[in-house]
């Protein structure tokens, strides 16, 4: 059994409310101090959870895990402003403004302007919270980094050096719009290098405190073309079993929730929204939670010699098979060099498992006797031995394989006779395909008058 670890996490300070009056009236600002980022008065942080950690590995099955980290200028922003303009009777928001500045635009309630600090800035807090996440993964997990802005790119790719992800982490910069599209598309690119393992969970944890106006808009607002541009590159991911959590910063109208919500339910992900940045931690522990929760499905492919649909007398695996797994939509792998494939990274639900034929390759199918399985995974199952057998024609291997065109093995003879009427056998070609000319014996003594002959030995 193995032992479970716990992270737990301190809790904020409070925020603080200043009050403060005129002559005529009395205004109420609110002043948000966020030491961990904006507080939400009164709500608690929400306690971590336990995460399981193996010793080589944070789940079951083995990770490929893809941070993809929005760099935007607003993820420095050190403060907002929330004052009402009375002039167009509307709520502003403002970014690094002072404490003075919004002081100034404050008016009667229910206007009161709202001043929020972001000490650390979103992008500190998010640096931390990802490092922290990385730290959780064991030896056998790889980890990399792609980050976006303007355009998106591949700060660290695939390996085991998750310290090596760490640095690339903090080495972050922020500046620039949002191009979540170009984002995630960099992070399929990644996982589907010759760097990605078929066999592990493929996962992208996507944080951004905006909203898609990149490549295709103007780099402020939202972009309706970059929004639809994110979410097909999400059902691209979906496509090559991909699960994909996002993590929405902010205030829904600075995060477009709703297109993180369908990005993260397209491929089998979950969407969490963290109002301050004193809930990523808690967040990514969530998701370390959730990745050990999903299911796998594995087994082997096996040459079945004797055809008898029996693989326990079986040692033969054969590489290079494609499997199909089908539920929503479907994934192809195929056997590794040991024989052997998993599908891993999947959520609960009915799935079927199939093989396909192989180019070329004639073969006849001898388990399971369905040809198919459908396998109803629970949470957090891991299906192991779902195997298959096949029995594979050889000229050779003394089974007459007539579904391959074979007509005789190697070693067997039949009777024949020529076309004078003298008997022999003839033997089967070298390729199995046929019979070799008829051999008979046409000696003194045979019984038959050959040619030359008046008679046979003892014909008297």
């Amino acid at each position: 059994m193995k032992k479970y670890g716990y992270r737990y996490f301190a809790r904020p300070p409070k925020a603080k409310i200043f009050k403060f009056f005129t002559a005529a009236n009395a205004f109420l600002l609110i002043l948000q101090m966020s030491f961990g980022g904006l507080l939400f008065l009164g709500l608690p942080l929400r306690p971590a959870q336990a995460v399981v950690a193996p010793p080589n590995n944070l789940c079951y099955s083995d990770l490929d895990v893809m941070l993809v980290m929005d760099r935007s200028g607003s993820m420095a922003d050190t403060s907002r402003c929330i004052w009402w303009n009375t002039i167009k009777n509307k709520w502003e928001t403002e970014y690094n403004k002072t404490y003075s500045y919004c002081l100034y635009r404050n008016q009667p309630s229910p206007h009161q302007s709202k001043f929020t600090v972001y000490n650390p800035t979103k992008f500190v807090s998010a640096k931390s919270a990802g490092n922290y996440f990385l730290s959780l993964l064991g030896a056998q997990d790889q980890s990399a980094l792609v980050s976006f802005a303007d355009d998106a790119a591949v700060n660290k790719t695939l390996d085991y050096n998750h310290p090596g992800t760490q640095s690339a982490v903090s080495a972050l910069t922020a500046l620039g719009a949002t191009n979540i599209g170009d984002g995630i598309g960099f992070g399929i690119n990644e996982l589907n290098s010759g760097r990605g393992r078929a066999q592990a969970v493929k996962t992208i944890i996507l944080l951004t405190d905006g909203m898609a106006n990149k490549p295709s808009g103007p780099g402020y607002g939202e972009w309706p073309a970059d929004v639809t541009y994110a979410v097909n590159k999400a059902a691209l991911a979906a496509s090559y079993g991909i699960v994909i959590f996002t993590i929405g910063l902010g205030d829904n109208g600075e995060i477009n929730e709703s297109m993180l919500q369908n990005i993260a339910n397209t491929t089998g992900g979950q969407y969490f929204h963290a109002p301050s940045q004193t809930d990523l931690q808690a967040i990514y522990n969530s998701i370390a939670q959730r990745l050990c929760e999903l299911g796998s499905i594995s087994g082997c492919k096996y040459e079945d010699t004797d055809q008898d649909g029996d693989l326990l007398d079986e040692t033969n695996k054969l590489a290079g098979w494609t499997i199909q797994l089908n539920n929503s939509d479907h994934q192809v792998q195929e056997t590794d060099a040991s024989g052997c494939y998993k599908f891993s990274g999947l959520n609960p639900g009915v799935y079927t498992i199939t093989e396909l034929d192989q180019a070329g390759v004639p073969y006849k199918q001898t388990f399971p006797t369905t040809m198919t399985y459908s396998i109803n995974l629970g949470v957090e199952e891991n299906r192991t031995d779902v195997d298959f057998g096949n029995y594979l024609p050889n000229c050779g291997n003394q089974f007459v394989d007539t579904f391959w065109g074979e007509v005789c093995e190697i070693g067997q003879s039949t009777p024949c006779a020529d076309g004078a009427g003298y008997t022999g056998v003839k033997n089967c070609l070298s390729d199995c395909s046929g019979w070799r000319d008829c051999i008979v014996d046409t000696s003194c003594g045979d019984g038959i008058i050959n040619d030359g002959e008046t008679c046979d030995y003892g014909d008297g």
